[in-house]
């Protein structure tokens, strides 16, 4: 007796065919639209590469400062990430940083900077972005409350899901 499904060769019937032929397109559009979305990014604008660092720069300079506290550590840890990002050089690095320091002192908070990175970078940019936000948020030993703030609002400007969306709920009995 031949199965349902199979025609008498063994062959998928017409309408099994048409069903997997309909999965296939779908799945290559979804597939499409993913790879689009992780390898051009979400709206990248052609933006120049020293616009971008100064951003990051000005973004990182921001939550080193957002405790009062701009310690040796951090200037370290945003030199690194320029270096890691960008490829900055040491003597470069000073000349940012004051830049940063005196666009922050003349306005009101880092918006435009965010935005510039959001449409300026792909997704692995943002990543590697946020990577060096959580070592320069470490690096005074501290994680002050408004740098864990400052960080959720630059990850929700970029368009990346917050750490914690990351994280399997845990339920009362502490299990994951």
């Amino acid at each position: 007796m031949s199965d349902q499904k199979n025609d008498q060769k063994g062959k998928p019937s017409a309408g099994n065919q048409l069903v997997g032929n309909t999965v296939r397109g779908f799945i290559k559009q979804h597939n499409a639209s993913v790879s689009s979305l992780l390898h051009t990014g979400r709206g990248v604008k052609k933006v120049s590469r020293d616009e971008i660092e100064l951003a990051v720069t000005v973004v990182m300079v921001d939550i080193a400062n957002s405790d009062q506290n701009f310690c040796t550590n951090e200037y370290v840890m945003i030199q690194n990430g320029l270096r890691r990002l960008f490829g900055t050089d040491k003597t470069k690095v000073p000349k940012l940083v004051q830049e940063a320091k005196q666009i922050i002192a003349n306005m009101r908070g880092a918006t435009s900077f965010r935005e510039t990175l959001r449409d300026g970078l792909d997704i692995q940019q943002k990543l590697a972005v946020v990577e060096c936000i959580n070592e320069l948020i470490d690096a005074d030993g501290a994680q002050d409350g408004f740098e864990i703030y400052l960080k959720q609002r630059l990850r929700a400007a970029l368009g990346l899901p917050d750490d914690d969306a990351a994280t399997p709920p845990v339920d009362s009995s502490g299990k994951k």
